[in-house]
């Protein structure tokens, strides 16, 4: 049997009172499917340790090459078309970009 790691980073009551919060938010809407932002989304996974890479959306190649260069190389690019957001087997995400 394993065991249980000792956690000693994870913040349980600021992730608790962050989805409290987006949820409130929600209001009548609350049992339906909300998408939370991708801002929330990453604080959420950094009250448990998890870091979520820096993200510009970016809408034509000049963009994507000067947002390449302030985050520095190698870069992923994705697309946020949702029928290939998911399909590096489709060009949807290209990973390693070194220029």
């Amino acid at each position: 049997m394993g065991t249980v790691p000792d956690l000693d980073d994870v913040q349980s009551d600021a992730a608790r009172d962050l989805v409290e919060t987006l949820v409130a938010g929600w209001g009548e809407y609350a049992s339906a499917p909300v998408e939370v932002g991708a801002d929330s989304a990453a604080r959420l996974l950094g009250c448990y340790g998890i870091e979520v890479w820096p993200r510009i959306e970016v809408h034509d190649a000049r963009g994507a090459a000067a947002a390449a260069r302030a985050l520095g190389f190698p870069v992923v690019l994705k697309t946020v078309w949702s029928q290939l957001r998911l399909r590096s087997d489709l060009g949807g995400i290209w990973f390693g970009l070194k220029d």
